[in-house]
């Protein structure tokens, strides 16, 4: 895991930085908004044009750097993950930095997309870590065509469900 110090709002990665400024905005025991220097100046006008004040918890010091301030406040670990989408003709693969909590929020809507597939082609959504990034191109449709007959993979291809690929099964004729 890599510690990253960003801000909730606009999810700039502050890490390294001396900035100063920045502040914690809690109105939920549950819930804690980490707002950096540069979206500052914005959200306290809106804070105070809601008469929401007494929800900033905490406030970085004026010879204390944003970092700092987040780190002893609110440490933000995050992970780097893996993520691929793919059905039978094509994927999209890419790296996504999420927070533990992120990563609940995102493995629940990657499970809710698997779970309503409704036939094997549909696209799938996989979290891995990155060190586990898969090394394999297999694809789950070429699986499943060549499991097909020749019947099943001709209504496949007119229904558009599937590729064409060889036929590595021959089929009994009796």
């Amino acid at each position: 895991m890599q510690n990253r110090v960003g801000c909730d709002l606009c999810d700039k990665d502050w890490s390294g930085t001396t900035d100063t400024g920045g502040f914690i905005f809690k109105e939920t025991p549950d819930v804690s908004w980490l707002v950096c220097p540069d979206c500052e100046p914005e959200i306290r006008k809106a804070i105070k044009a809601s008469k929401r004040v007494q929800f900033v918890t905490a406030e970085c010091a004026t010879d204390e750097c944003y970092v700092d301030f987040a780190a002893a406040n609110r440490p933000r670990v995050t992970e780097t993950y893996w993520v691929s989408i793919h059905g039978c003709h094509d994927a999209t693969e890419f790296e996504f930095t999420l927070t533990p909590e992120e990563f609940k929020v995102v493995n629940r809507l990657a499970a809710a997309c698997n779970e309503a597939q409704a036939y094997a082609c549909m696209p799938e959504m996989i979290l891995e870590t990155y060190s586990s990034q898969p090394t394999t191109d297999a694809h789950p449709c070429e699986t499943f065509d060549l499991e097909m007959t020749a019947e099943e993979r001709e209504q496949a291809l007119e229904l558009g469900l599937t590729k064409q690929l060889p036929i590595l099964k021959p089929e009994i004729p009796f």
